[in-house]
């Protein structure tokens, strides 16, 4: 029970307009690792001051004002404080918030044991299970010593993991990855035995599965998945620097390949089928549909034509259009699709964030031709922009009816409106097409300038079919 000092104390500093001066008062005794040094605020208001004149009282031999620059040193707080109440700083903080006030010199020190316990559990709990330690051969030759490094915070998913011990985790996570390197490095004939593979290969959520029960645990946006990655790609550097193996060349390629060839270089395979695009191209079309393509079949392809131009669209409608409005032209001058050259531009769509599918179908591209162009058109709002981004940065690019002229001819009254964040964040981006959409406010949707669209891509058609 608490005693009448107490509660009489919570009563009389639970005044906001004490806010000032426990605020700085706190952030004193943090900062300088206990009682000592002096506290600094500025008055904020009339009945500020008033407060504090009543309460300093004949320690102040000057009336206190707005705007004035009050000085209190820590320990004649502390020392009023024990007098009126019993309590020192801590003991205020701690009765006022419910919790604990650390200096930063005890945060460190309370950090540093909670990282060295999880890692001691983790320790223990794979000892139990594998009659080893994470500290011994074999785990600490063929990983490089991966798990000692990481609690010395000098292997890669170090920030990871320190994230997720921030946020009270850290463990669990910790001990999936450790479980998970030892059976990819160690176990892998009876994992593969295990889930069935004649191959030896393994798909990352079956693997997942196998090490969590939990399909999903080692996608890349779960702390533990990226921990995994960051483990493998320090490990595959490692191999590399002392000549166990040869850098992958196709580590050298896109970026957002990148990532995938990590897991693949240790034999695990991410999902390369739900990564598609919408293709209406030649080399890829069989009959006169357009086709949806997946990162596995792309990758397959050893041969690539020599397109000229890439023509770009967000929307999967507007992209049905097209390929109808393309086929009706064709039909009309009696031609068949198949009977275009291979390198005719390729009409493509990226059905939202360009996924990495379509990202490699623009890299063979442009490698196989540098001079092969980008057009792009997509919604004329944050998003589409984003995506706009994107593809600029993957080679030659050239907006596609996606300019502050278009957007401003199909602004009107009834369009749906960007909301206050994306008007700042349009705000923030260069370029002039941004600055008039945050200016105006209007989103317009690509279904808006299909008629445009159509005429542009036609005529590029007939200048090819001549």
């Amino acid at each position: 029970m608490e005693t009448n000092a107490r509660v009489e104390a919570r009563r009389y500093y639970s005044d906001s307009l004490f806010s000032n001066l426990l605020s700085m008062t706190f952030k004193k005794y943090k900062g300088q690792n206990g009682v000592r040094g002096f506290a600094k605020f500025k008055v904020q208001s009339l009945a500020e001051a008033e407060r504090m004149q009543s309460y300093f009282g004949s320690q102040l031999r000057r009336l206190i004002h707005p705007g004035d620059i009050l000085e209190v040193h820590l320990k004649a707080f502390e020392e009023e404080l024990k007098h009126g109440y019993q309590l020192d700083i801590p003991e205020l903080y701690e009765l006022l918030y419910g919790k604990q006030l650390l200096t930063k010199a005890e945060e460190k020190q309370l950090k540093e044991e909670v990282w060295l316990n999880i890692f001691k559990r983790v320790n223990t709990r794979f000892k139990q299970e594998y009659g080893t330690d994470l500290y011994t051969e074999p785990y600490v030759g063929q990983l490089f010593n991966w798990f000692e490094r990481l609690e010395q915070g000098k292997a890669e998913g170090y920030r990871v993991l320190k994230s997720v011990i921030y946020k009270g985790g850290g463990e669990e996570e910790l001990y999936s990855c450790a479980r998970a390197l030892w059976e990819l490095f160690f176990n892998k004939e009876e994992i593969l035995e295990t889930i069935g593979s004649s191959t030896s290969k393994i798909e990352l959520s079956i693997f997942a599965d196998y090490i969590t029960r939990n399909p999903h645990a080692f996608d890349w946006k779960n702390p533990v998945g990226r921990l995994l990655w960051y483990a493998l790609h320090d490990i595959y550097n490692h191999q590399v620097n002392h000549d166990i193996i040869t850098k992958s060349e196709k580590l050298i390629g896109p970026e957002f390949m990148r990532r995938r060839q990590i897991y693949r270089n240790f034999g695990v395979w991410d999902d390369d089928l739900s990564s598609f695009a919408y293709v209406f191209a030649g080399g890829f079309i069989y009959g006169c549909y357009s086709r949806t393509v997946s990162l596995n079949e792309l990758e397959s392809y050893t041969e690539w034509p020599e397109y000229q131009s890439l023509y770009i669209v967000e929307n999967p409608k507007v992209f049905s259009f097209l390929v109808d409005e393309l086929l009706y032209f064709l039909g009309r001058n009696g031609l068949s699709f198949e009977q275009l050259p291979s390198d005719f531009p390729a009409l493509l769509c990226t059905a939202g964030q360009p996924r990495s599918a379509l990202k490699l179908f623009i890299a063979r591209s442009i490698e196989t031709n540098p001079e092969c162009i980008i057009h792009y058109s997509g919604d004329f709002d944050w998003a589409g922009l984003q995506i706009k981004q994107v593809v600029a940065h993957l080679g030659n690019h050239k907006p596609w009816n996606m300019d502050s002229q278009t957007y401003a001819t199909h602004t009107s009254k009834g369009n749906l409106q960007h909301s206050k964040h994306e008007r700042i964040m349009l705000e923030n981006m260069t370029g002039d097409l941004a600055q008039k959409m945050a200016q105006i406010g209007d989103k317009v949707f690509q279904e808006s300038i299909t008629k445009k669209l159509k005429s542009d891509l036609l005529e590029v058609i007939r200048m090819k079919l001549q």
